[in-house]
C-alpha cells in the first residue's frame, strides 16, 4: 500500500504532460490565445490571410514538445524539463533577434493586430 504512494509523482508527471501538451497545441485553435485576445492580435498567415487550423497547431508544436515527453514515464521526467526550457530559450532567442518564433517559421503564420 506504501509503495503506491510513490508513484504519485510519475503518475502526476504524466497527468501534467497530459494536460499540457493539448494546451499548447490547441491554445491557438481560435487564432488567439487568452494573451492575443487582450493585446487585440491574432495569428495570421504571413500574407496577411487568416491561417488554418493546422498551421496554428503547428505553429505552437515546438512548445508543446518539452510537456509531451512527460507523458513518457521516468525517461520524461528526466528529459522533459530540459527540453521544455531549451525550446522556450531558442523561442525567446529567436523574437528577440529576428522578430519571429520558431513555431511562426514552421508553419508560416505572423501575429498582427485585428483589424478594427
Amino acid at each position: 500500500m506504501i509503495g503506491l504512494f510513490g508513484l504519485i509523482p510519475y503518475v502526476g508527471n504524466i497527468f501534467a504532460g497530459l494536460l499540457l501538451t493539448p494546451y499548447w497545441l490547441l491554445r491557438d485553435i481560435t487564432g488567439a490565445s487568452l494573451g492575443k485576445l487582450l493585446l487585440g492580435t491574432t495569428v495570421v498567415r504571413k500574407d496577411g490571410q487568416p491561417a488554418t487550423v493546422g498551421a496554428r497547431v503547428l505553429r505552437n508544436l515546438p512548445l508543446a514538445i518539452g510537456p509531451a515527453f512527460l507523458i513518457i514515464p521516468l525517461l520524461g521526467y528526466l528529459v522533459g524539463p530540459p527540453i521544455a526550457g531549451l525550446m522556450v530559450l531558442i523561442e525567446g532567442i529567436l523574437v528577440l533577434t529576428q522578430g519571429e518564433r520558431l513555431g511562426d517559421r514552421m508553419a508560416g503564420t505572423a501575429v498582427m493586430k485585428k483589424a478594427a
